[in-house]
């Protein structure tokens, strides 16, 4: 595939697409506690259970209190959401530029910051990251919300996020940093679907097929033959055979057995079908943490899981789940608790993280020279 059909198919996809974030593993509010307790500990767990933006406030207050942004690019800004969020909660940011591959999802973010009042204050682009034309040292902070992993060259992207910060700038990621294109490893795999099979069939799309070996419906029907009790068996069992039919049937009816559940796989590697309908999603994740280090000072990595949670939990679980159930309650706290022990155990890698990183003064020196 050459790269102006990728680029196509990636703008296609994100012009129309717009998940909804409270029904996914980012933002499911009951998922919220642990995700923040993971990613920042407790004491942060209970300040923003409630608060969808959790994750740009604890960045602000933490990050961004002492030296306090006047200039900020938003790259894959998709439908605007996270800079518009973010000039509320930096009112030092004076200048703000954001871009995106997707042309409608840029022009409803457009119409959305008209509405909110910021139509003059954010500058919306059409742009693809991979030719970006860098501006040296403009920008304090650059927010990459869920974009790196779909960059290839990341690489590049994170040399010219370099180029354009000022000294002391910070970047600002909260990425997908597990296996490309979400091709896990095997046991990875295996305990994702261990994982899936724990949800209840009733709070879970996905279902295994099932095979009959011996099909209770098919015994029975076999066994009516053989007693002469539909039209078939009467007309065709000759009368000498009685007792060769009826001892066969008895037979057949104590091998009657229920349907044998096959435990195969709820959840596979999602490669291929990524490639099929965004090949974009998640072409470098397995790179990003270390290109940043590679490149900044100062580099905060802060996981939040979702080895497990983020791929055994469906659409219909965040549907259907119910916060006054305690079924369903201690169901997602056990979930919580199993992926955040094989997380630390090693067992598990870490499949998101907020990336918090500064550019170094020598890196602008060099460019300088």
């Amino acid at each position: 595939m050459d790269h102006d059909d990728e680029r196509r198919r990636t703008a296609r996809h994100w012009s129309r697409y717009e998940p909804r974030v409270d029904r996914t593993f980012f933002g499911f509010p009951p998922l919220r506690p642990y995700l923040i307790q993971t990613a920042f500990g407790g004491a942060d767990a209970e300040v923003h259970a409630d608060n969808r933006w959790w994750a740009e406030d604890i960045v602000v207050g933490r990050y961004l209190a002492e030296r306090a942004p006047s200039s900020l690019l938003s790259l894959c800004c998709g439908f605007g959401a996270v800079e518009q969020h973010l000039m509320s909660r930096l009112p030092s940011v004076t200048t703000c530029t954001a871009v995106d591959i997707a042309p409608l999802a840029v022009a409803e973010a457009r119409r959305r910051a008209q509405v909110a009042g910021l139509g003059d204050a954010i500058n919306y682009e059409v742009a693809d990251l991979t030719d970006y034309p860098w501006q040296p040292r403009t920008f304090d902070l650059v927010v990459a919300n869920g974009a790196l992993h779909h960059l290839a060259n990341v690489e590049d992207v994170l040399d010219g996020v370099s180029r354009t910060l000022t000294t002391g700038g910070r970047l600002f990621a909260n990425e997908h940093i597990g296996a490309r294109r979400q091709d896990f490893a095997a046991r990875q795999l295996e305990l994702i679907n261990a994982a899936a099979y724990v949800v209840p069939p009733d709070l879970r799309r996905r279902h295994p097929r099932r095979h009959h070996p011996f099909e209770s419906h098919r015994a029975g029907r076999l066994a009516d033959v053989m007693l002469g009790n539909t039209d078939l068996g009467r007309t065709q069992m000759p009368a000498e055979w009685d007792w060769v039919h009826r001892t066969t049937a008895r037979v057949l009816r104590h091998l009657t057995l229920p349907p044998r559940v096959d435990f195969g796989a709820l959840v596979r590697s999602q490669a291929r079908e990524l490639e099929a309908t965004d090949p974009s999603e998640c072409v470098c994740s397995d790179r990003i943490v270390p290109a940043v280090e590679e490149r900044f000072d100062n580099v905060h990595v802060h996981q939040y899981g979702g080895a497990l949670l983020a791929y055994a939990l469906d659409q219909t679980f965040f549907e259907r789940f119910d916060a006054s159930s305690s079924r369903d309650v201690r169901l997602l706290e056990a979930l919580c608790s199993l992926e955040s022990a094989l997380v630390q155990s090693g067992e598990l890698p870490s499949e998101h993280a907020i990336i918090v990183a500064t550019k170094p003064p020598i890196v602008e020196d060099s460019a300088a020279r």
